[in-house]
């Protein structure tokens, strides 16, 4: 196989410094211990990544820094890895994102290492280098001047030169991502019309590859941090190698330290017990396939169906507390139990509610007894969660029905009104047992 002319690493998203807010309070002085560590950790991942893939190399899209308030450690610890890198023929490129704007400078030029490049805000500006092979390779970007950058800055890129292997550095929400902010929005036409070799981008936090020829393509974040979606899974950078005869190919690899989860669990027959066994074998059985992480946070979600949902937060919580102290043990990657949540579906058995001798017996029974009401149990009870019987509201309706002071048309209706309070907490979260 014919070696690379050209290798290098694109990484995004550093968030340097990143708090975990909301979490460590949470989760205890372990997971805060740990949370500390974790972004540095995963930044220390990927200088040794690319030290093995001797690459060229390294460039940073965008929010290296989780705000401009830096933290001395990770300043120090960054610029320091840059240094390392520097030993080994690295150079590292960064345009700065909407997290570390150059008008909200973080450093003085005169401290940055010379293997360090930091574009400048305005319009974007070219470096040209030779690799080890001796290929001649231009790196092209742009740095935020502030941290709302709304113009499309893709329409300030020079077109490619194709003589030269080439890199386009930008923080961006190409193609209008709904879940982050619209900075520096572009259309993916606009970037692959300019025909770089590699567009490398930041900001969204999933990785991705947006197009292949030429390759567009997001890196994601180093490290996840909370359970939002696009934090969720493997997180970390890519490997870009460029071989004269098979062309370009880019390879995710994982780097975080500390890796976000949300795990199924199907609720067992056999109560409270066999539900923490069950919650207990199927993070256990996670956690065993990711034995290079230092962490894993978890988030349960109970489906399947049961005779009551199980979604009060009370019994979610303690739960959850019987879940941690379960798998307080494993270690390499520590698991830590972030919360339960439950899509349980109720299973109600109408004819049974039927035979109770108070309003949701009489909403059972008129439920039974015409059809179409039905429908309005299943539209109405949607959405419930544990209301008590005992209300006002309720004991009122209780003494209409019973003094018989409406028709069998009112009465309907007034029972598919009633429902949602009454029979709420036998339905759970979902009517679709009624029959």
């Amino acid at each position: 196989m014919a070696s690379p002319d050209c290798t290098f690493v694109h990484a995004a998203d550093l968030h340097l410094d990143s708090p975990f807010i909301g979490l460590s309070g949470r989760l205890g002085s372990a997971f805060g211990e740990l949370a500390v560590r974790a972004s540095l950790e995963s930044m220390g991942r990927l200088f040794a990544l690319a030290r093995e893939s001797e690459a060229d190399f390294m460039v940073i899209a965008g929010d290296l820094y989780d705000g401009a308030k830096v933290g001395v450690r990770a300043k120090v610890a960054f610029l320091d890895k840059v240094r390392e890198a520097g030993a080994f023929g690295l150079k590292v490129l960064v345009a700065l994102g909407n997290h570390d704007p150059v008008d909200e400078g973080w450093y003085r030029a005169g401290e940055l290492p010379e293997n360090l490049h930091i574009f400048a805000p305005g319009e974007p500006e070219t470096v040209s280098f030779l690799t080890r092979s001796g290929r001649r390779v231009e790196v092209t970007g742009v740095s935020y001047r502030q941290r709302r950058e709304t113009e499309n800055l893709s329409l300030r890129f020079p077109a490619a030169d194709p003589s030269v292997f080439s890199v386009a550095v930008l923080h961006a929400n190409v193609g209008g991502n709904p879940n982050h902010d619209s900075y520096a929005p572009a259309s993916l036409d606009d970037l692959t019309r300019l025909g770089y070799d590699y567009f490398a981008l930041g900001h969204i936090h999933r990785q991705a590859v947006l197009a292949e020829r030429p390759m567009v393509a997001y890196s994601g974040t180093l490290q996840g941090r909370s359970m939002k979606e696009s934090e969720l899974g493997p997180k970390g950078a890519m490997v870009v190698r460029h071989s004269p005869t098979l062309g370009l190919s880019a390879e995710f690899v994982e780097l975080a330290a500390v890796r976000f989860e949300r795990i199924e669990v199907e609720v067992p027959e056999g109560g409270e017990t066999a539900l923490v066994e069950a919650m207990a074998e199927r993070v256990t059985g996670a956690q065993g396939e990711l034995g290079d992480l230092s962490g894993l946070v978890v988030r349960v979600i109970l489906t399947g169906s049961a005779e009551v949902s199980g979604a009060e937060p009370e019994f979610l919580e303690a739960a959850a507390q019987a879940l941690r102290d379960r798998v307080e043990g494993l270690e390499r990657p520590k698991v830590f139990v972030e919360s339960l949540e439950s899509k349980v579906e109720a299973r109600l058995d109408l004819a049974e509610v039927s035979l109770r001798p108070d309003l949701a017996g009489l909403l059972a029974a008129t439920a039974l007894e015409a059809p179409p009401l039905q429908t309005d149990l299943a539209a109405l009870a949607a959405g419930l969660r544990g209301r008590a019987l005992n209300t006002p509201a309720v004991n009122a309706l209780r003494e209409i029905a019973a003094e018989g002071l409406l028709g069998r048309a009112e009465l309907d209706d007034v029972a598919a009104r009633a429902c949602l309070l009454a029979i709420g907490p036998l339905v759970g979260s979902d009517a679709r047992g009624a029959r």
